[in-house]
C-alpha cells in the first residue's frame, strides 16, 4: 500500500498523532478515510527505526494469515520452522524491548468477536487471538473499523476517534488534487455537497472524472448524478483500483458500505431490517414512531387444544404484555445502537428522530435490489407511513408536517404490488388534504390527481375511496380558481355517492356542500342556496346541530344569502356558526377564524365599520399565528381589513394592506387567480379614491371584499 500523494490533511489525523505520541496505547479510528495509511507513512518518515506492521482483521482467516506473514517479514527466529507456533513467536518478539519500538495496525475490525476466540479450541494452552498482541511500554496498536461497537471491545472510549465527514475546504482540496486542475468552484461545491462530504466518495468521483477529462467535466458528473437513481448507482459503484488500498478493499463507496451491510445482516438481522426501512424515507428527520413495527394483520399462533388426559397447570408461565413491550423496546434500542456504531445513522438532539446519509440510503437500496428485497421493504415503508400519517385536519398539522418529507420520498419508490400502490394513493390523498388546508395548492393538485387516477383505474368509478379522491381533487381545482372543472367533478361525485351511499350519507352531503361552493364561486347563488339548505337540513338530522360539518353548512348558507343581499339572515347564521365553532373547535381554530372573518363582512355591509374592523383584526391576527402570513386565508384577512379601512376613509392604510395582499397572492396563487385579480381591482379602487387614475391591470371590476368560505 503506497502513500497517497493527493492526501488532504484532516483534524482527526492530528488527534491520532497526539494520542499515539505516548507508547503502550490502543487507539481506534472509526469511519472511512484512509488516515491509518497516511499515519504509518508519517511515522516511517519521522522515525524510520520504528517497526510498522499491518494486520488485516476483517476475519479470523485473514488475521491468522497476516500474523504468520508478520513473523516471516520480521524474520523472527524460527519463523521458517514448520512445527513452530508463529503466534507464540510474534507474541514473544513484540514483548521483547530489544527488538525496538513498534506500531501495529489492526485493519478493518468490523466484528471483533473472533479476536476473543482461541485459534484452536482443542489446544488448552492456546490464548485468544487478541492476547498475542501484548500491551508493552515500547509498542502501540492502531485499530481501524467501521463499527464503533467493535472498537469499544478493544480500547477505552476516550481512545476512539470518529472520522467525520470533511469540511467544505478539505473536500474542495481533495477534488482539486484528484482532478489535477481547478474547475469552477461553484461546481465543485455542488459536487461535494451532493456527495455529502464523504472522503471516499469524493476521491471516487475525482478519479472517475480524471479518467475521462478530455470529454468529461464536474458539470457532466453532476448532471449524471442528479439524473436518476440508476445513474447514481452506476457512478458510485464504479471504482478504479488504487494501489495504496488493500487488494480486497473496495474503491466504490457504495460497495464499501455494502460490506458493512453484510456484516450487520449476519450479526444483527433486526438492525439490518431497520436500516432497510429507513433507506426508503427522506434522509432527515425520520421520527421514531415511523420506525416502530406495527402488528396490523398479525395474529398469535394458535395452540392445539388440550385433550382429556393432558395435564393442566394452575400457573400461567406465559410472558406478560409488559414483558413483551420491554423486550421489544430493548431490541429496538439495540438496533439503533448498532446502526449508530457503524456511523450509519445519527440521532437528533431530541432523541426522537434520526438522520441517515443520502448516499448511504442509495447504497442500502442498491443492496436490497441485489438481494431481491427492495419490493418487500418498499411495501413495508408505505404501510408504516400510511398508518402513521393522519388526515389533513388542523388538529393533525404537526404530525403531517413531520411526515410530509417522507411522503415526498415515497412517491419515488418503484412499486409492483397492487396493495402497496393503493396504500400510496391513500398517502397522497391525506397529503393533498394537508396541502389544501395549508394553502399549498399546486402540490395538492398533483397529489390529488395522482390519487384519483390510481383509485379510478384500480377500484372503479363508483368505489367509495375513488369518490373520496374525486372530491379532494375537485376541491383543489376550486381552490385554484378552476371553478368549471371543479363543478363538473363535484356533480359526478354527488350523483355517484347518492347512488352508492344514499342521499343522507355524510359523504354525500359533503359532495352537495362542495358542489354548492363551486356554483357560488361562479355566481349561481340560487342553485348554491338550494344545495346548502338541503345539506344543512340533512346534516342536522344525521350529524346533529353542533357537528363541525353542520356548522360548515350554516356558515356556507350564510355566504350565499349575503351574496344575494339578505344580510339580516346571513348575520344570524354567521353568529350561530361562530358561537358553535368557538364551543366545539375553540377560538383559535381556522374554521372559527373564518366565521370571525365572515361575520365582520356582513357587519361591514350593514355599515357597522367599527365592529367589522375589530373582528377583521382578530381574524387576521389569528390566521397569521395559526396558518402563517403567506397562507391564502391570511391574505384574505389582509384584503378585508383594507376594505373596511377604506370604507372609513383611511386610504393610506388601506392602500398599504391592498399592496400586501396583492403581492402575497401573486406569489402564492399566481397573477391570474381570481383572488389576485380581486386584489388588483381593490388597489385600483383605493388609488382612484385618492385621485390616482392610473389604470391597474385586471380582468374584473368592482370587487372590494373577498369573504372566505370553508
Amino acid at each position: 500500500m503506497v502513500s497517497d500523494p493527493n492526501f488532504v490533511d484532516r483534524p482527526e489525523l492530528e488527534t491520532l498523532e497526539g494520542k499515539l505520541s505516548v507508547w503502550n496505547k490502543r487507539v481506534a479510528l472509526v469511519g472511512i478515510g484512509g488516515l491509518a495509511i497516511e499515519f504509518c507513512y508519517r511515522v516511517r518518515e519521522r522515525s524510520p527505526e520504528v517497526w510498522t506492521f499491518w494486520v488485516h482483521a476483517s476475519s479470523a482467516a485473514r488475521f491468522d494469515a497476516d500474523i504468520r506473514k508478520l513473523a516471516r517479514d520480521a524474520e523472527i527466529p524460527g519463523w521458517d520452522d514448520p512445527k513452530a507456533d508463529a503466534f507464540g513467536l510474534v507474541y514473544s518478539w513484540l514483548r521483547n524491548e530489544r527488538n525496538g519500538k513498534w506500531i501495529l495496525v489492526l485493519d478493518n475490525v468490523d466484528d471483533a468477536s473472533f479476536l476473543f476466540e482461541k485459534r484452536d479450541e482443542n489446544d488448552k494452552n492456546a490464548r485468544y487471538r487478541m492476547a498475542y498482541l501484548p500491551p508493552c511500554a515500547h509498542g502501540s496498536t492502531l485499530i481501524t473499523s467501521r463499527s464503533r461497537a467493535a472498537t469499544a471491545r478493544l480500547t477505552d472510549e476516550c481512545n476512539i476517534i470518529v472520522v467525520n465527514r470533511m469540511g467544505e475546504a478539505a473536500a474542495l482540496a481533495v477534488l482539486e488534487k484528484k482532478l489535477g486542475q481547478s474547475p469552477a468552484v461553484e461546481d465543485m461545491q455542488k459536487l461535494a455537497d451532493a456527495l455529502d462530504y464523504v472522503p471516499l466518495a469524493l476521491a471516487q468521483a475525482g478519479a472517475y472524472i480524471k479518467q475521462r477529462e478530455s470529454t468529461y467535466s464536474v458539470g457532466h458528473y453532476l448532471t449524471q448524478l442528479e439524473k436518476s437513481e440508476k445513474s447514481q448507482t452506476r457512478l458510485l459503484t464504479s471504482g478504479s483500483k488504487e494501489l495504496r488500498r488493500d487488494e480486497e478493499a473496495q474503491d466504490s463507496i457504495i460497495l464499501t458500505w455494502q460490506i458493512s451491510f453484510d456484516t450487520i445482516r449476519a450479526t444483527r438481522p433486526s438492525a439490518a431490517d431497520l436500516l432497510s426501512l429507513m433507506s426508503m424515507y427522506n434522509y432527515q428527520g425520520i421520527p421514531e414512531y415511523l420506525l416502530r413495527t406495527r402488528g396490523s394483520g398479525t395474529k398469535p399462533s394458535a395452540r392445539p387444544p388440550l385433550g382429556p388426559n393432558d395435564a393442566r397447570s394452575d400457573i400461567d408461565e406465559s410472558p406478560s404484555a409488559s414483558d413483551d413491550e420491554d423486550l421489544e423496546e430493548d431490541e429496538f434500542r439495540d438496533d439503533i445502537s448498532t446502526l449508530e456504531n457503524f456511523l450509519f445513522i445519527s440521532t437528533t438532539f431530541s432523541n426522537v428522530a434520526f438522520e441517515m446519509h443520502p448516499l448511504l440510503q442509495l447504497a442500502a437500496r442498491v443492496w436490497l435490489r441485489s438481494h431481491e428485497l427492495y419490493q418487500e421493504w418498499a411495501r413495508k415503508a408505505i404501510e408504516q407511513l400510511d398508518e402513521a400519517l393522519p388526515t389533513g385536519d388542523y388538529e393533525n398539522w404537526g404530525r403531517c408536517g413531520e411526515l410530509y418529507p417522507h411522503v415526498q420520498s415515497t412517491l419515488g419508490l418503484q412499486l409492483d404490488d397492487r396493495e402497496a400502490l393503493l396504500r400510496r394513493a391513500t398517502i397522497q390523498y391525506k397529503a393533498a388534504w394537508f396541502d389544501t388546508r395549508r394553502g399549498l395548492r399546486s402540490n395538492a393538485r398533483e397529489l390529488a390527481a395522482s390519487c384519483h387516477n390510481m383509485r379510478r383505474k384500480t377500484l372503479g368509478l363508483e368505489d367509495k375511496e375513488t369518490l373520496e379522491a374525486q372530491n379532494i381533487y375537485a376541491e383543489v381545482l376550486r381552490a385554484q380558481g378552476d371553478y368549471e372543472a371543479a363543478e363538473k367533478l363535484h356533480r359526478r361525485a354527488l350523483e355517484r355517492r347518492e347512488k352508492v351511499l344514499g342521499k343522507e350519507h355524510p359523504d354525500t352531503l359533503t359532495s352537495a356542500n362542495n358542489l354548492a361552493r363551486a356554483l357560488h364561486a361562479q355566481g349561481d347563488d340560487k342553485a348554491a342556496e338550494k344545495l346548502h339548505r338541503r345539506a344543512l337540513e340533512r346534516r342536522e338530522k344525521v350529524l346533529g346541530k353542533e357537528h363541525p360539518n353542520t356548522l360548515t353548512s350554516v356558515n356556507n348558507l350564510a355566504v350565499v344569502l349575503r351574496a344575494q343581499g339578505d344580510n339580516e339572515a346571513a348575520e344570524k347564521l354567521y353568529r350561530r356558526a361562530l358561537q358553535g365553532r368557538e364551543r366545539v373547535l375553540g377560538k383559535g381554530h381556522p374554521y372559527t377564524l373564518t366565521s370571525v372573518n365572515n361575520l365582520a363582512g356582513v357587519l361591514q355591509d350593514q355599515g357597522d365599520y367599527e365592529a367589522a374592523e375589530k373582528l377583521y383584526r382578530r381574524a387576521l391576527q389569528g390566521r397569521e399565528r395559526v396558518l402563517g402570513k403567506g397562507h391564502p386565508y391570511s391574505l384574505t384577512s389582509v384584503n378585508n381589513l383594507a376594505g373596511v379601512l377604506q370604507d372609513q376613509g383611511d386610504y393610506e392604510a388601506a392602500e398599504k394592506l391592498y399592496r400586501q395582499a396583492r403581492e402575497g397572492r401573486e406569489k402564492v396563487l399566481g397573477k391570474e387567480h381570481p383572488d389576485t385579480l380581486t386584489s388588483v381591482d381593490n388597489l385600483a379602487g383605493v388609488l382612484h379614491a385618492q385621485g390616482d387614475s392610473r389604470p391597474q391591470k385586471s380582468s374584473i371590476n368592482g370587487h372590494y371584499r373577498d369573504t372566505r368560505r370553508c
